[in-house]
């Protein structure tokens, strides 16, 4: 209650002190009224062109000083014969190429198919891109390659440029125009951060005279 009287008093104050300067400005003559009001509005108009004035003036921020980050480039595993002329009897190798300029790569699993009337794999010979390979396996119709890094020491370095995974050497057993060897575009893998970012495969197209 004494607090609700308190506001009370004080709402009668201010509505006093209105009515007195209600009072006043009525006393005042018809030009001191219109010099106040001009004063009034030129203080407001003063007030609303400098904050438009400032804003026009505030620095703008240009995106041209951001610079983008680079995708990185595509991961590219490719088959190439160190051959051109192939006959028939030749033993000839194909290089299995990996191309990762930007991303290291924790392990790769690479099957790769041939036509085993035409061809016969010999060997495969582990390339310089990993430091392990613990699958080197040759079936009736595919080899099976794998690559890993390795966990040994305290500080594991990625491997990532442009090397040989393997060589795989080859006999040729039949004359043919067209014979294809390529990989299993579904299980062949090429793992960082445990998700496969291989972008590109490409076969390889021979002819054996």
């Amino acid at each position: 209650m004494i607090f609700s009287s308190k506001n009370t008093l004080i709402e009668l104050d201010i509505n006093m002190n209105f009515t007195k300067l209600l009072r006043d400005f009525k006393k005042i003559g018809q030009k001191e009224k219109f010099l106040i009001l001009l004063l009034l509005s030129f203080t407001f108009l003063l007030g609303f062109s400098s904050s438009y004035i400032i804003g026009f003036l505030a620095p703008i921020r240009s995106d041209s000083n951001i610079v983008a980050t680079p995708s990185p480039q595509p991961v590219i595993l490719s088959l190439v014969s160190t051959q051109n002329d192939i006959k028939l009897r030749d033993n000839f190798d194909v290089a299995v190429s990996l191309s990762s300029p930007d991303t290291g790569i924790e392990a790769g699993d690479f099957i790769v198919y041939f036509d085993p009337l035409i061809v016969k794999p010999l060997k495969i010979t582990p390339g310089k891109f990993f430091p392990s390979y613990p699958v080197q396996k040759i079936e009736n119709n595919f080899l099976k390659i794998s690559g890993v890094v390795t966990y040994d020491t305290k500080r594991v370095i990625l491997p990532k440029g442009k090397a040989d995974v393997a060589t795989i050497s080859f006999q040729t057993l039949k004359k043919t125009d067209d014979t294809l060897i390529y990989f299993d575009p579904d299980h062949t893998i090429v793992a960082s951060n445990g998700r496969n970012i291989l972008n590109t495969m490409s076969s390889l197209s021979l002819a054996i005279k």
